[in-house]
């Protein structure tokens, strides 16, 4: 290995040992007790968004039923229509 070589090493090292030290310091620093999760109040907010989400997937299953009523009318229309042609072509065939 060549000199530049070894310098871009000892300075890669160097940079990666700074960075590890900054990063340690910071963790050092953080208050731990100020991450305590309050788990009653975390169950209240899970429990109320638990019954917010089923109020929505309720109302969406509320608007399928009606989409799925209407296209179930829209396809008895189209096949009393079906027949209603089929019969006008019939008494229109010669015979």
């Amino acid at each position: 290995m060549n000199d530049e070589t070894v310098r871009m090493k000892s300075s890669f090292e160097e940079e990666v040992v700074q960075r590890l030290t900054v990063v340690e310091e910071k963790v050092g620093r953080i208050d731990w007790d100020s991450f305590r999760i309050d788990w009653d109040s975390f169950r209240r907010d899970f429990v109320r968004h638990n019954s917010e989400v089923k109020e929505m997937f309720g109302l969406l299953n509320r608007k399928f039923d009606v989409i799925n009523h209407e296209l179930l009318d829209i396809k008895a229309e189209q096949i009393r229509l079906d027949r209603r042609i089929d019969k006008i072509e019939l008494d229109i065939r010669p015979q």
